[in-house]
């Protein structure tokens, strides 16, 4: 995936597809709304971005690192509201990486093959096909596990599983 950047860059114009909100802790089952790549206008870095559609939701209660309150995210979410899923590709440490794993989610629930196979074989290729104008990746269903982790600095983080 080292060439993944300049492969995504004729997408730059992409207008990405709704206005969704971001993950909370809680159990999803989501279906693929559209895939785009675009370039922030706020640093020119290449984003990819989920727009996902919220077929099933389960909250979940979790204690906030920060306050040291509990939290519970039940009902945040109801079927028909849109998630979004932005990664950055800029970020070396993580963008490549975060959307390898949801891609091969997005892969193994379309072609019927395990997460294992799709993670293996996943490339630029797929990548590419998934944020083409045709979208062959809408209507496939995925789920993500969210919880809540403690950052370096303290802060509550909303990590991500993804599974066909």
């Amino acid at each position: 995936m080292a060439d993944l950047r300049n492969s995504l860059k004729g997408f730059r114009d992409a207008v990405p597809f709704g206005r969704g909100r971001y993950f909370v802790p809680g159990y999803y089952q989501c279906t693929v709304k559209q895939i785009t790549a675009k370039t922030s206008q706020k640093d020119g870095k290449l984003l990819v971005i989920f727009e996902l559609l919220v077929t099933k939701f389960t909250g979940r209660q979790y204690v906030s690192f920060v306050t040291g309150g509990s939290i519970d995210t039940e009902g945040a979410f109801s079927e028909g509201d849109t998630v979004s899923y932005v990664i950055d590709l800029g970020n070396v440490k993580y963008g490549q990486r975060n959307l390898k794993e949801i891609a091969a989610a997005i892969l193994a629930s379309q072609n019927g093959v395990s997460l294992t196979e799709a993670m293996a074989t996943c490339d630029d290729d797929d990548i590419i096909n998934l944020t083409a104008p045709e979208q062959p990746a809408t209507g496939v269903t995925i789920q993500i596990d969210a919880w809540n982790v403690k950052t370096g600095a303290g802060k509550d983080f909303t990590a991500l599983a993804f599974r066909p």
